[in-house]
């Protein structure tokens, strides 16, 4: 009798030959379907996970580039001396405010358009 190539089914094929299948006639090629079966399963099980990671991922690109861009003027403003504001400081501080937040700027349209794309 000729092999019939299970390995190309879907998992919903196999469960329907197992529910069809001879179990008493073709114990070994029931063990085969149920082994395939379970390892869809797995092979499932795993694909999800892979889902998760990336819906935290996108989350995760969101959540940083919002936080990039609301916390890019707190730095213009403040800079990394909090005890100073605006109005008190040298004209280094200054360029060097103003380079953090346009790098910040910068980085947190990137990450959202990413996200973005991604979305879509």
């Amino acid at each position: 009798m000729e092999e019939i190539d299970y390995t190309n089914c879907t998992k919903e094929d196999l469960a329907d030959i197992l529910n069809h299948i001879d179990r008493e006639k073709y114990p070994e090629r029931t063990a085969l379907v149920q082994s395939l079966y379970d390892s869809k399963e797995d092979l499932n099980e795993h694909e999800q996970g892979e889902v998760n990671e990336i819906t935290f991922m996108k989350i995760r690109n969101l959540i940083s580039g919002a936080l990039l861009l609301i916390f890019a003027p707190v730095v213009l403003i403040f800079g990394v001396n909090s005890n100073r504001l605006f109005y008190s400081i040298n004209i280094e501080s200054l360029q060097a405010r103003i380079v953090a937040f346009l790098v910040m700027v910068a980085m947190g349209i990137y990450v959202l358009v990413q996200w973005y794309k991604n979305e879509n």
